[in-house]
């Protein structure tokens, strides 16, 4: 999911908080440093000095900030950010619509063209319907926020918009939905690094690459300080732009080539193919803060949508790019068939760079993911008891999230479209279902017979749609188990 390319720049809000993180008066930061170090959480106090921040980094930063905090609201207690008047929000509509894009397209646009083995060229109109049904939602949601804060409240986070919704059970719903993302995510990012590490270094067995990815990744459990690894978070956007050129250089390469076989439709496939895609488009959370900061706020319905717009045809180029090349072979990630071709040297000099930056942006966000985890544990001890935990209790949380991802990653290391499916189902709720309940609470008693039925209808549509898709990846994954029939 999109939501691990922040995943490091969290962790300097939690350390910026507790005062480990300082920024002495001599001390020039780069733009990244000053954003990760001036997070709070949720706090309205005024930042520390500027440093050598020129102004157009500052108002791209601050914008980045105002949206990435959002991915640990679910866990604040205070209000996630304050309204702002005209003369504080920074974003033009274009900065506008790439922070919408930076913060839905993830990592899963190499999971892309295996929904169209799985579905055919169908899946490219479940990509289109689906991109079209979170756009919709999305709105409804930043909808749902500005309601509460034309009421007189203070701009929620994401559970607090639940509580406030539908009570304890809104705000559980979106605390659960949430840390069950991050417990999966990771997992899924172990298997990404192994996965592409293996295809990077072909001349060294698969286990030693493995073992090795291990043991390198162990002593960043210790770091306190992820100001450096959080500037890497640009490597996301890196990637994403170099796996569209990859895909493309393959497309042109292999135009004379007799293609391996294609479908229109595979209705069997259709539960998966629209589970991953659904990993594709989770991002809701972040929404509200990318609202508040933009200038023109008339606009940000029409930019949201052709944000949206921009990005199916991001996921819809690397899908039908990826079946057209590699039609029913294609594998859960496009690299492993990248690296099973031939390639001249401008391809090879792609696929090299493809791998190197996934694989080193993976492996960057990895201990901040686990960070993140463990703080939202911390947050739900300090709520019940009012205490924290020391270092030594908070660094045994790491390790056990980390080893335990390791030995789940292990498991499920040859069903990584399954770990997938998984958080796209899970993402219905907090993308789809809790969106269309938020606004509907609100406005429920504006609304007509038909805009309920509407509402209504939607809802047990969703409903019916994720229990469906469920049940069947459930079952196809049991039947690889050797479980089922």
């Amino acid at each position: 999911a999109a939501h691990v390319q922040v995943a490091a720049l969290f962790t300097c809000c939690a350390l910026a908080e507790r005062g480990r993180a300082h920024i002495t008066p001599n001390h020039k930061v780069t733009s990244l440093e000053y954003a990760a170090r001036t997070l709070r959480w949720g706090s309205s106090s005024t930042p520390p000095s500027r440093g050598g921040l020129c102004e157009p980094c500052l108002r791209v930063w601050e914008t980045r900030v105002s949206f990435q905090t959002a991915r640990r609201a679910p866990m604040l207690s205070e209000p996630l950010v304050g309204t702002k008047d005209a003369a504080g929000r920074k974003s033009s509509r274009v900065q506008t619509a790439l922070n919408i894009m930076n913060n839905y397209v993830g990592m899963t646009l190499l999971s892309f063209p295996f929904c169209a083995r799985e579905a055919g060229w169908a899946s490219a109109a479940i990509l289109l319907v689906l991109s079209a049904f979170c756009a919709y939602t999305g709105w409804l949601v930043v909808q749902a926020y500005a309601r509460i804060v034309a009421d007189g409240h203070a701009a929620p986070s994401y559970a607090q918009l639940g509580q406030v919704c539908l009570g304890p059970a809104g705000k559980w719903l979106v605390l659960v939905s949430s840390t069950f993302e991050t417990l999966v995510s990771i997992p899924g990012m172990f298997i990404g690094i192994w996965a592409n590490a293996a295809l990077l270094f072909p001349s060294i067995t698969p286990s030693l690459v493995i073992a090795g990815c291990i043991a390198v990744s162990l002593p960043a459990n210790g770091l306190s300080d992820f100001t450096m690894l959080s500037s890497l978070s640009l490597l996301g956007i890196i990637s994403i732009g170099l796996v569209c050129l990859a895909v493309g250089y393959d497309v042109l390469a292999s135009s004379d080539q007799l293609a391996p076989p294609r479908e229109l439709v595979d209705l069997d496939g259709f539960p998966m193919a629209s589970s991953i895609t659904m990993a594709g488009l989770t991002g809701h959370v972040a929404l509200f803060p990318i609202y508040e900061e933009m200038r023109e706020q008339t606009y940000f319905k029409q930019t949201l949508f052709a944000s949206f717009a921009l990005i199916f045809l991001i996921y819809g180029s690397v899908q039908v790019g990826g079946y057209c090349v590699y039609g029913s072979t294609l594998d859960i990630l496009v690299t492993t068939n990248m690296a099973s071709g031939e390639r001249g040297p401008i391809g090879t000099v792609l696929f090299t760079l493809v791998l190197s930056a996934i694989t080193f942006k993976l492996f960057c966000s990895v201990a901040g993911t686990v960070l993140v985890l463990v703080d939202i544990f911390e947050n739900v001890y300090h709520e019940q008891s009012g205490a924290r935990f020391d270092n030594a209790t908070a660094m045994c949380w790491r390790l056990a999230m980390w080893l335990t991802s390791i030995v789940v990653a292990g498991l499920a290391f040859s069903s990584l479209q399954y770990v997938t499916a998984l958080i796209g189902i899970n993402s219905v709720l907090i993308s789809v279902l809790l969106p269309i309940f938020f606004y509907v609470k609100l406005h429920w008693q504006s609304m007509g017979r038909l805009r309920k039925l509407w509402f209504g209808s939607l809802s047990l549509l969703s409903i019916l749609m994720v229990v469906a898709i469920a049940c069947v990846d459930i079952q196809e994954f049991t039947r690889s188990l050797g479980l089922g029939a």
